[in-house]
């Protein structure tokens, strides 16, 4: 329980300070004004470890890479700390460990790329006489934030997580037709080899009433949530 506590807490913080570097390299390259609220927190949260190491890693074309290269080798760490914390004998060589966790790593910064790129365009998507007049009204860059971009921005971020999680569902299924010893996918494929066809259409029954429910669920919660986005589109 206390390993599987430090490992929860370990992911969760150096996940994050990862994360917090990978912004700041995004909106340094989109050259986001510095004056941002959100630009501040990440250089103050950040500017310990990233000003000494742009000393060694120099900048290219413009891009902070030493904020990237920072953000990656967190994700090195991380993995390093998780096995560490997970213990046991490892059967593999320390060369073959250490690619692994770098071809990792290098996973996790694209995934995360590809969410802050999601983020980013549902935000960008905003509409602008909304900002303006928020603005007209008084509003501040903090508020600009909170009453008009994160409200606008959330339901349409809930809707696009609803459709990964049909991808989501679908390689999970696609991954233990494969290689899995357990799970829907396997019994399928054991049922295959056995003629069973009973037993491969209730496998194919589940699965298509396991995402229908996980779907309907999903859009019943962000109708609850994000109530004014039904009303705006109604």
């Amino acid at each position: 329980m206390l390993t599987q506590a430090a490992m929860f807490l370990a992911e969760t913080v150096i996940g994050l300070f990862a994360l917090a570097l990978l912004l700041r390299f995004y909106l340094q390259l989109v050259r986001a004004p510095y004056r941002n609220p959100v630009s501040q927190f990440l250089c103050a949260l950040t500017d310990f470890i990233v000003i000494p190491a742009r000393r060694v890693i120099p900048g290219l074309w413009g891009m902070d890479l030493a904020t990237f290269v920072l953000a990656w080798f967190t994700e090195v760490v991380l993995l390093f700390v998780l096995i560490a914390l997970r213990g046991g004998e490892l059967r593999t060589t320390a060369a073959s460990l250490v690619v692994g966790a770098c071809l990792l790593a290098a996973i996790k910064i694209i995934k995360m790329s590809i969410y802050i790129l999601m983020v980013a365009v549902i935000v960008g998507s905003t509409r602008r006489d909304l900002v303006e007049a928020a603005y007209t009204l008084g509003a501040g860059p903090r508020g600009i934030v909170q009453r008009v971009l994160l409200p606008n921005a959330a339901p349409q971020i809930a809707e696009t997580l609803r459709l990964v999680l049909g991808w989501a569902w679908t390689y999970v299924i696609v991954a233990e037709l494969i290689g899995a010893s357990s799970g829907i996918g396997h019994m399928i494929t054991d049922s295959q080899a056995l003629l069973n066809t009973g037993q491969i259409i209730f496998g194919i029954i589940m699965i298509g009433l396991i995402g229908l429910v996980s779907d309907f669920a999903f859009k019943w919660a962000n109708q609850r949530m994000f109530p004014w986005h039904l009303v705006a589109h109604s």
